[in-house]
């Protein structure tokens, strides 16, 4: 089964395996040189050496839908990591006593496996903010807090060249006075 977004190829890519024009095309767009959506139902193409392939109309999007059970399933291995954490609200990022960041060291944890889990586990995040309001609240909130904090932290840094660069005057025209 061939699937992706509309214009992307896929039936271009069955007339090509099969060596012959059995599934319609549309022409590439010249402004941005992606195709055109031509498929508009599923349909079995046979190849040859009794290979089929399924060609499907394009798909908006991909994503999760109540993944938790099938995360645990996957992933199931790395509770056993986040046990042996320090601390048991360890963010797995740069705390002292991490058994991620250690198994990562190590390379007893694969590093591409992590960063699918943590892709993943942001994707359910996100699934979650879109159908409950409070948890997209508590999003909202943690990101104004950390663009409020981070604007300080900016304030600071400014105030702090500004006074530097007065010091700097200051002494300056003291030495001209000399």
């Amino acid at each position: 089964m061939l699937l992706g977004p509309s214009g992307a190829g896929k039936s271009t890519l069955i007339n090509a395996l099969a060596g012959r024009d059995l599934q319609e095309t549309g022409e590439v767009r010249a402004g941005d040189g992606k195709g055109r959506h031509t498929t508009t139902s599923r349909e079995l193409v046979p190849l040859g050496g009794g290979a089929v392939l399924m060609d499907t109309p394009g798909v908006r999007g991909f994503g999760l839908f109540d993944a938790e059970e099938g995360m645990e399933e996957m992933f199931g291995d790395l509770e056993g990591l986040f046990a042996r954490c320090r601390f048991a609200d360890c963010s797995h990022q740069a705390e002292p006593g991490c058994a991620v960041q250690e198994a990562l060291a190590d390379e007893s944890l694969d590093a591409r496996r992590w960063r699918s889990y943590l892709k993943l586990q942001r994707e359910q995040a996100a699934l979650n903010r879109k159908h409950d309001a409070a948890a997209r609240r508590a999003y909202q909130r943690e990101w104004h807090q950390k663009v409020m904090s981070a604007d300080r932290g900016q304030r600071a840094a400014e105030r702090h060249r500004h006074d530097q660069a007065e010091e700097r005057a200051a002494k300056g025209g003291k030495r001209r006075k000399r």
